[in-house]
């Protein structure tokens, strides 16, 4: 079993501690269970990766990666409370949304330094959305080298998160 296999279990059965933190942190700040709703975690199954990880390029799919591919082979498109891990397909389908190129657009044109301002779409896959949440995406960032693993950035409101490959952003999503 290798890392991120290891690291997605530990994803899959830490949820309903980590929901039920979020929860009580919700309410701490006020907000009644029904404002709160459910907080959810629904995993499809691994879809095939088929041509490869699509990019925000129409048509242009990178080489997945060992730990990418170790993803994939995981499961298919995962819900976190609000956070959605796209699938394969997902990720061609949601990336051609209204909002999200809006989104690539705005931070390709104004946000100094963003994934898409600084990489072509062809080295850009849209990784993850937060449901309901305009501009909220992360973004795996393709590597020159073909095989070497993405980095992934991480767009949340005004704030930016950037890490090195797919084992440090699940570490993140532990805590």
């Amino acid at each position: 079993m290798g890392k991120i296999t290891v690291l997605l279990d530990k994803v899959k059965n830490t949820f309903p501690d980590r929901a039920r933190k979020v929860a009580k942190g919700l309410a701490r700040e006020g907000m009644t269970k029904e404002e709160i709703g459910p907080l959810e975690q629904k995993i499809e199954p691994p879809e095939p990766i088929g041509k490869g990880i699509p990019t925000l390029k129409k048509g242009v799919f990178a080489k997945p990666s060992p730990m990418i591919e170790e993803r994939f082979k995981y499961a298919g498109t995962w819900l976190q409370m609000d956070e959605i891990w796209l699938g394969v397909r997902d990720m061609e389908k949601t990336a051609r949304t209204k909002d999200v190129q809006e989104t690539i657009k705005a931070q390709k044109e104004y946000w100094e330094g963003s994934a898409p301002m600084r990489f072509p779409l062809e080295k850009l896959s849209l990784f993850a959305v937060v449901e309901g949440v305009l501009g909220d995406q992360t973004y795996l960032v393709w590597p020159e080298k073909e095989g070497a693993e993405p980095e992934i950035w991480v767009y949340a409101g005004q704030s930016e998160a950037k890490y090195k490959n797919l084992e440090k952003y699940l570490e993140r999503a532990l805590k």
